[in-house]
């Protein structure tokens, strides 16, 4: 704990660290340490309260789409993921294939 001589006529302020716990100001350490914890309680529990409503939203969009059959079965998505792959693979081989053959002026088929 440190504490700060203020200027003249002003009350110390108490430090933990960094951290200020009594600035000086009129309100006593403990209070101003419960006021904190409360406020991030507070804090923490709207926190916590608007991941649910983010959370209770997103699935009831889900089933939204599962009601109106906007869904795919799992081997369709991973069928689709592996056509995405197979797509990007060729698309940056290609790229490689070209600054290849930019670099050294003639085609290369290692890629």
């Amino acid at each position: 704990m440190n504490v700060v001589i203020p200027a003249k006529g002003r009350d110390p302020a108490v430090t933990w660290g960094d951290v200020p716990i009594y600035d000086g100001g009129g309100r006593p350490p403990r209070a101003q340490v419960l006021h904190d914890l409360i406020r991030g309680y507070v804090d923490r529990r709207r926190q916590a309260r608007n991941y649910d409503d983010f959370v209770r939203r997103k699935v009831e969009l889900g089933g939204m789409d599962w009601d109106v059959s906007r869904h795919v079965s799992n081997e369709e998505a991973q069928a689709a993921a592996a056509a995405r792959r197979e797509r990007l693979l060729q698309r940056t081989a290609a790229a490689m294939t070209g600054e290849l053959a930019q670099a050294t002026g003639t085609s290369s088929d290692l890629c």
